[in-house]
């Protein structure tokens, strides 16, 4: 079969969340070719935030129930949970969001949407499948990630992914989560509060914390809604003479443990997908990790005229990088050799558990690596106790945020509490605004209000900021 040929200004590899934020911006300004593998529809809708953020919310409405005695509402002993049409629901409210995607993607032009593998010939044409032949004079590559089966899981039959999870028909009776990530946490618990026996085990780690006050706390507090350990060690894992799954563990007080569950699910990492790309024809080098490195301001590559965004290049992405990314690689891309270089992204990284977990703008680790170089800071914190979080019921969280001496901005915090996604979203909006400790301190808030606590933090800073002798961390 003879191959079309195909030219055109820019090319984008890749329809996900990235991908067609860049073919929007490149389309706009040149004649833009957007190449795609399937399945169509991003992978946010349909394997990542909008599937299990659907889980969790039936999770939290299962539990609910369980806890109304603690406001004094009695519920009658007679109901009963039916969860056999969870996994119903979620699919059909995630196709919605798929097929918004998919009425975008067919609305254009087929010369320009060509579905099929993409691999680079060299630095100016890339082959789709044994189809098409396509010549460009800048590309954004944006193929996104993929979940990773750790090596200990790779022999065993029927593993599931998110990839795979939220195509099943029913909920499992009992499932073992390999992971304590973001995706780990959030699953573990939706499972649990939906009446299946779950066990989460981590790699040591508690999601992308460096707090060493906060991780306690958080773990804590996680530990009491569902059966999770970060410290424990898978030391065999096997099919049973009953058809499922025997794993034996050590637990962190050393003990073996036995646990026979349905199903394992691996969510202890994703992978850039950079197979068959064929990226050294192209001339595309990768970082340590794997990824495609780029210059975080212009989302260049090692070859100037190409560019890359979201997974396939950055390691700590989510949706609104990945949109912002991709946009800026398709506008450069367009308009190249003239690029613009993006503002920094303040990072804000969220886990919609119960409690809720949040990292903005630096870490305390990326704080210390600070200080080692002349920039001291100070940090405060407010255990949350009483308010709004008594009136809710949700004692027992924490906030820590981050404080430049020179300036007194706020520079980054760890926080895990009832709410974490609201003031999450707060406290980056007094970093994009580079309030100080001050002004955030004399915010007038409603009381009782969440916001009340990054008030008390603030004013923590202040105090700590005003000794004659500070402290530096």
């Amino acid at each position: 079969m003879n191959e079309v040929e195909i030219s055109c200004d820019t090319v984008v590899i890749g329809a996900g969340t990235a991908g067609l934020a860049a073919f929007k911006e490149a389309n706009a300004r040149a004649f833009t070719v957007l190449i795609e593998s399937g399945p169509l529809g991003t992978t946010a809708q349909r394997t990542g935030d909008t599937p299990m953020t659907l889980l969790l919310e039936a999770g939290r409405s299962a539990h609910e129930l369980s806890r109304t005695a603690v406001h004094g509402v009695r519920v009658g002993s007679g109901y009963a949970l039916d969860t056999s049409g969870v996994m119903n629901a979620l699919r059909s409210v995630r196709a919605r969001a798929t097929t918004e995607v998919l009425s975008y993607m067919y609305r254009i032009p087929e010369g320009q949407r060509l579905m099929g593998r993409a691999s680079f010939i060299d630095d100016h044409h890339v082959r789709v499948g044994d189809e098409y032949r396509v010549t460009f004079k800048t590309a954004v590559i944006a193929t996104g990630s993929a979940p990773v089966v750790p090596y200990e899981l790779r022999d065993l039959k029927g593993v599931l992914t998110t990839d795979t999870f939220f195509d099943q028909d029913r909920l499992p009776e009992a499932v073992a989560v390999v992971g304590s990530g973001s995706v780990g946490l959030e699953l573990g618990q939706a499972l649990h509060n939906l009446g299946v026996r779950v066990a989460v085990f981590g790699n040591g780690r508690l999601w992308r914390f460096s707090d060493d006050t906060v991780i306690p706390v958080a773990y804590e507090l996680l530990q009491e809604s569902f059966p999770l350990t970060i410290t424990s060690t898978l030391t065999a894992i096997e099919e049973s003479p009953s058809g499922h799954v025997a794993l034996y563990y050590l637990d962190e007080a050393l003990f073996e443990n036995y646990l026979e569950v349905d199903a394992v699910v691996a969510a202890a990492a994703r992978a850039p997908r950079t197979a068959g790309l064929n990226l050294k024809a192209a001339g595309v080098e990768l970082d340590k990790s794997g990824r495609i490195a780029v210059d975080p301001l212009t989302l260049q590559t090692s070859m100037a005229h190409i560019f890359a965004a979201g997974d396939v290049a950055l390691e700590e992405n989510t949706s609104h990088v990945a949109r912002l990314t991709g946009q800026m690689a398709g506008r450069n891309a367009a308009t190249f050799p003239v690029v613009h270089r993006m503002q920094p992204i303040s990072r804000l990284n969220l886990l919609f558990t119960e409690p809720g977990l949040a990292i903005v703008g630096r870490t305390l680790d990326e704080m210390k690596e600070r200080a080692r170089k002349g920039a001291p800071f100070v940090c405060s914190e407010v255990r949350l106790d009483g308010g709004r979080f008594r009136i809710l019921r949700r004692e027992g969280g924490i906030i820590r945020i981050y404080t430049d001496v020179e300036s007194h901005q706020i520079l980054g915090s760890e926080l895990c509490c009832t709410g974490a996604e609201h003031l999450a979203h707060f406290l980056s909006l007094c970093l994009s605004r580079g309030l100080t400790v001050e002004e955030v301190a004399a915010f007038p808030c409603f009381q009782p209000c969440l916001e009340e606590a990054l008030v008390s933090s603030a004013r923590a800073a202040v105090k700590t900021l005003n000794r004659k002798s500070v402290t530096h961390v």
